[in-house]
């Protein structure tokens, strides 16, 4: 194989304006044409295609597979991209993203540009879907337009296209955290401990509750599941929102019932024209990420046979002070324990429950609470960001205390005020 630098030498290499394919044109029984690896490796537009998938080892694949269809870059579509970070996927991470990126170029079955125009979406040998467009110059494949059709080869079929398809780089969690309305998600998975099985598993579909849905669940539920006794329901929930799979919103139409999971089914529904999982809404659908699919919905999915002990019953009429002392109580024994991002995702999530009350909750409390979320949210270092939360926290109680609640410290145990 190629050193790194050859193989970027070739791909920096733009084509010229006329495509010539070589062996493209020939026409005979399948038997009498040349593989699709043949094909690319004889034209003069797609050297860079090829010698990504060498680096990528991906051309024994695409040599020994049946029945599919490529997507095939121009040299001059390469050319397009950031040479800088081609090069770097090409000397860094060639099996890995480099070959991603060339997987969302194939579709796993045979399609001729008169069968993809019928199409709304394909799936790749990636996972991930292609949107497919019929605009004013033609079929478009997310942004990419054809350029050269139905070039017949004996494996398959090649169109030649005139950008590089770029699949998503972002794993799920990433995807939800960059989207600024799952804050209260991430945080509940991250006090779940589900962080690395969100983040890893592929290919998984997640529903993905909305900040404004877990406000919903309501302040006291959130209190209960910040118990201690707890954890394993909290776990049971969230993983009751998560299938196995990629499902699009074209399989949630044609589903009776999928299997989340936590065990149990979830029931997806039309309703005037809009998606239901249960008795939620999704809002927003389709959002692809590197190791799964994500669908917002509106409320949070309770599995029937939940239920939640509560060791004690609120002490307060107003249901801020429980929920974030026993916060504090859960998250101080994780912070001495080296469990720093446990102990702010806890806190995380009771400081938005808590938020999200409508009233009742002391003008001070609210401010002390929402300037320590945003400023924790901005905190990249675990332990900073636990101590930022747990300041707002205190602030809060102290707020709450003001107000004339004597019980606003009652449940402030000793092992709550520890070395944290």
């Amino acid at each position: 194989m190629a050193t790194a630098s050859g193989l970027l030498c070739a791909l920096i290499v733009t084509g010229g304006a006329a495509l010539t394919h070589g062996a493209a044109h020939h026409h005979g029984s399948a038997s009498d044409r040349d593989n699709i690896v043949d094909i690319a490796a004889a034209s003069e537009d797609l050297e860079t295609l090829v010698t990504a998938l060498g680096a990528a080892e991906l051309v024994d694949a695409i040599r020994d597979a049946n029945g599919i269809t490529v997507l095939a870059p121009t040299d001059a579509a390469f050319g397009e991209l950031d040479q800088r970070a081609l090069a770097n996927t090409i000397e860094n991470h060639p099996t890995g993203r480099l070959a991603d990126v060339l997987k969302y170029h194939v579709i796993p079955e045979r399609l001729t540009a008169a069968e993809l125009v019928q199409r709304r979406f394909v799936t790749t040998l990636d996972g991930q879907r292609l949107e497919l467009n019929i605009t004013g110059s033609g079929l478009e494949i997310n942004d990419a337009g054809i350029v050269a059709a139905d070039i017949e080869a004996e494996n398959g079929i090649v169109h030649v296209i005139d950008s590089v398809l770029i699949p998503a780089k972002e794993n799920i969690a990433e995807t939800a955290s960059n989207a600024d309305t799952f804050e209260t998600l991430l945080a509940a998975v991250g006090a779940a401990g589900l962080g690395e099985f969100v983040s890893t598993t592929d290919p998984i579909t997640v529903f993905a509750p909305t900040d404004d849905a877990f406000a919903e669940l309501g302040a006291e539920k959130i209190a209960e599941l910040l118990e201690p006794e707890n954890r394993e329901a909290l776990v049971e929930i969230l993983s009751y929102h998560v299938v196995a799979g990629r499902l699009y919103g074209g399989d949630l139409f044609e589903a009776s019932e999928i299997d989340a999971v936590a065990g149990g089914g979830l029931r997806p529904s039309v309703r005037e024209g809009s998606i239901f999982i249960n008795d939620a809404q999704v809002i927003a659908a389709n959002i692809d990420a590197a190791n799964g699919v994500v669908h917002a919905i509106d409320s949070v999915l309770i599995p029937e046979s939940f239920e939640v002990s509560s060791p004690e019953p609120m002490r307060w009429s107003e249901p801020a002070g429980p929920v974030l002392t026993l916060a504090i109580e859960r998250g101080v024994p994780l912070f001495n324990n080296g469990q720093q991002a446990a102990c702010a995702a806890v806190y995380e999530v009771a400081i938005a429950a808590v938020l999200g009350l409508e009233n009742g909750l002391p003008d001070g409390a609210r401010a002390a609470l929402s300037s320590s979320l945003d400023e924790g949210r901005e905190e990249h270092d675990a332990a900073r960001r636990a101590w930022v939360f747990r300041e707002g926290m205190d602030r809060a109680l102290v707020a709450l205390r003001a107000r004339g609640d004597g019980a606003a410290t009652g449940r402030m145990t000793a092992s709550a005020r520890g070395s944290h």
